[in-house]
């Protein structure tokens, strides 16, 4: 099935049903407490090479309360460049259950998170990914618990210029 995800207004929670949903270069959230999950088998799908992908935050005020639960990122075709996702600018954010996957084809980048103050990441998988499955910069207090990243091109976590990284 093919979804156009839409820009959510703050204080909403979408839940998807198992399936395939497709998607370009979009803003997701650009508001506080807007929450992304996944009930069942839960795949979006990137369809273009290159771009940021889905996009999370990105104004210049911080926003605060967003997730992602549940959900696969893949590509469509074999990627060349480009993330799956980015989260810039948000503050308090969970990601749980989460993974990148190289079918039906590998990504470029898997998830990228920037300029993000108390992040929770929990038992994610970032993987199959051609460059690096999961990056963090410029981050503040990322508790990664019970996640991993192998079998990416280049790196499996890339951590930059981060203050209080916890993994366990």
């Amino acid at each position: 099935q093919t979804c156009a995800l839409p820009i959510l207004a703050g204080g909403k929670c979408v839940t998807f049903e198992t399936g395939d949903y497709y998607y370009d270069n979009t803003t997701v959230m650009n508001l506080d407490h807007v929450r992304l999950f996944g009930q069942g088998d839960v795949r979006f799908i990137k369809i273009v090479d290159g771009g940021n992908g889905l996009v999370i935050g990105g104004k210049l005020a911080r926003q605060y309360g967003n997730g992602i639960t549940g959900i696969t990122f893949s590509s469509l075709t074999a990627a060349t460049s480009g993330y799956l996702v980015r989260i810039i600018n948000c503050g308090q954010t969970n990601l749980a259950s989460i993974a990148t996957s190289n079918f039906p084809a590998a990504p470029y980048l898997g998830v990228s998170i920037e300029n993000v103050v108390q992040i929770t990441n929990s038992f994610s998988s970032y993987s199959g990914c051609l460059a690096t499955g999961f990056t963090s910069i410029d981050c503040v207090d990322h508790y990664l618990n019970s996640s991993r990243a192998d079998a990416n091109g280049l790196h499996g976590f890339s951590i930059d210029t981060c203050s209080g990284f916890y993994p366990s």
